[in-house]
């Protein structure tokens, strides 16, 4: 197939020695021991295991799931699990912060640390902008000539620690991309479902 002149490359589908190659980089980025990025290259390479490259990242960087159960059916059990499995191990790990990412980004608008921070209730109940009262509150003229009202926290927004272990672990199994200006977003659709499917459950907390 030809688009604009450029080759379509189908990536689910792709030669044995081309996922082969995209399982050894994304098994030595996620950490997976040797003799196991070797066991399933051979599973790859021979065709009793056939995962398309997302499938692939997602089991190098949950390799450690697998402890001691590597044989072919698990470990294709791992690539193939599904957002929702996935989810409830989010859930089981870091809920708030997993629920707050699914809330608040979207594939082309990531969160600022400080929003996110705020999501999960640091800084206060108020909403800044929202005016407590009837009476609103303004603090200048914009370009345009309109008056913008105020934009202050209740309280200074404090990231806590829990919060920034938890997007360091994420980052770390390329679930989450920081970006400029301490922003960051899911790198994959399949991520985000994982972190939407919390709420498809709710409980008397959340």
């Amino acid at each position: 197939m030809l688009l604009a002149g450029v080759s379509w490359r189908q990536l689910d589908t792709g030669s044995t020695a081309f996922i082969v190659d995209v399982w050894n980089q994304v098994a030595i980025r996620g950490g997976v021991p040797l003799v196991r990025r070797e066991k399933i290259s051979e599973f790859l390479r021979t065709g009793e295991l056939s995962l398309p490259p997302g499938c692939l990242l997602h089991l190098a960087h949950n390799h450690e799931k697998l402890k001691g159960n590597w044989t072919r059916s698990s470990i294709e059990r791992l690539g193939l699990e599904s957002s929702v499995t996935l989810g409830r191990a989010l859930a089981d790990e870091m809920e708030l912060v997993a629920l707050g990412l699914a809330l608040a980004t979207t594939e082309g608008d990531p969160v600022a640390l400080k929003e996110l921070a705020f999501i999960l209730g640091s800084g206060g109940d108020h909403l800044p902008g929202v005016p407590e009262s009837q009476g609103l509150s303004y603090s200048g003229i914009d370009d345009a000539g309109d008056i913008t009202p105020t934009l202050e926290y209740e309280s200074e927004i404090i990231p806590g620690i829990e919060l920034q272990r938890s997007l360091e672990s994420l980052e770390r199994r390329e679930f989450l991309q920081a970006l400029p200006g301490d922003r960051f977003n899911l790198t994959m659709p399949f991520y985000r479902a994982a972190c939407q499917s919390i709420l498809l459950n709710p409980t008397k907390r959340l």
